[in-house]
């Protein structure tokens, strides 16, 4: 059983369906096979996610899915303080590293796609 709900489940697959567009008959099936592969991921593997991670993926998904990129980008600092442990600083300083790197990457990207 999935820890992420139907509808979020629902709205990530229509979210990376229309983010992605491909030509000709591959059009018409990538919606099928993008609906297959989360629905599998979710059913065979969120069992084996720690509960720990749980919230923040889910926070990850939904700012993905409202478009929110400021949203997203606190959710993904969040989300890899908890995995990241820098043996040479404390918590505050790794956090702070993670967020202004996290933030510079997001600054980056969206310079790149407006060019």
């Amino acid at each position: 059983m999935s820890f992420i709900n139907k509808e979020l489940l629902k709205a990530t697959k229509k979210k990376i369906d229309d983010s992605i567009e491909l030509n000709g008959l591959l059009e018409m099936f990538d919606g099928l096979v993008i609906s297959f592969a989360l629905d599998y991921i979710s059913e065979n593997y969120s069992d084996k996610i720690p509960v720990e991670y749980q919230d923040e993926i889910i926070l990850l998904l939904e700012a993905f899915v409202e478009g929110d990129l400021n949203k997203l980008t606190d959710a993904s600092v969040g989300a890899i303080d908890e995995l990241v442990n820098l043996p040479f600083a404390n918590e505050s300083d790794t956090a702070k590293f993670i967020a202004i790197n996290v933030k510079m990457l997001k600054d980056f990207i969206v310079y790149l796609s407006n060019k």
